[in-house]
């Protein structure tokens, strides 16, 4: 069997989140399921579990490879709360019976995603607190977190990870943006997963085209000093104050080059 890369997607579902911002999640999901699918090594690798909350917890996907994934349709009740404490208890106990760990007769699971969407703050905070230690305990390879609309407040999620995007709307365009940034995560997880199987890196020296850069958010082409640089998608970490990239890995799939900046 091969190694898995298990992504958990945990979404809000109380009653504020009935109506048009549920009808853009389920559209979201969609567009970030075919963006997936044409990836290879997420196709390969990735097992995907949809668990939503609010006065109840489901799992409206089990763990399901990605290939043989059906979404299904994502519904609201007219009103609840919004147990994310019990949902990541939920989570919790999921990683620990699902994943597979490395021992001396295999190799075990890639690091789980973890992907968080929330229009509020948690109702149980007690229980919230108490499940944050125990999620960052499990290893997950990357935490990404959704706040999303007027009445979110990011802090709560910072307190579990860095990775929080806030959403001032609640519309299709929106969620359609947070769920292009989820893909890039999954793909650059999955990619990497790839590139550690097959060994295949390559390290460029050379100054990238301006079409190139111009890729790069918030780069001034004008100012970059000479070191390593490639075509960095969004997700890429670079030097804001001095402009330039230390360290990139890049990885080749087919006619497409994805890289990564090492801190």
């Amino acid at each position: 069997m091969s190694r898995r890369l298990l992504t958990y997607i945990c979404i809000d579902t109380s009653g504020s989140m009935r109506g048009e911002p549920i009808e853009a999640v389920n559209a979201g999901l969609h567009a970030l399921l075919a963006s997936l699918r044409q990836n290879p090594y997420a196709l390969e690798s990735v097992y995907l579990t949809i668990t939503t909350f609010d006065s109840k917890i489901k799992d409206v996907l089990p763990l399901t490879p990605l290939e043989q994934v059906v979404l299904p349709e994502i519904v609201c009740p007219e009103s609840g709360a919004t147990f994310l404490g019990a949902a990541l208890e939920h989570i919790a106990h999921a990683v620990k019976r699902d994943r597979i760990m490395t021992s001396g007769e295999q190799k075990g699971d890639w690091r789980p995603i973890l992907i968080i969407l929330t229009d509020g703050k948690p109702t149980d905070l007690l229980a919230y607190s108490e499940a944050i230690p125990v999620i960052k305990s499990l290893g997950f390879g990357n935490i990404v977190a959704c706040a999303a609309g007027p009445k979110a407040d990011a802090s709560y999620l910072r307190q579990l990870t860095d990775t929080v995007a806030s959403l001032d709307t609640m519309d299709a365009s929106a969620f359609a943006q947070f769920f292009q940034w989820v893909s890039a995560a999954v793909a650059s997880s999955s990619v990497s997963v790839g590139a550690a199987g097959n060994q295949h890196r390559l390290v460029i020296r050379r100054r990238p085209s301006g079409r190139f850069l111009q890729r790069i958010r918030g780069c001034n082409a004008g100012r970059l000093r000479l070191g390593f640089f490639a075509f960095c998608p969004p997700f890429v970490r670079y030097d804001k104050k001095n402009k330039f990239m230390a360290i990139i890995r890049v990885v080749v799939v087919r006619k497409m080059t994805l890289c990564r900046c090492k801190k």
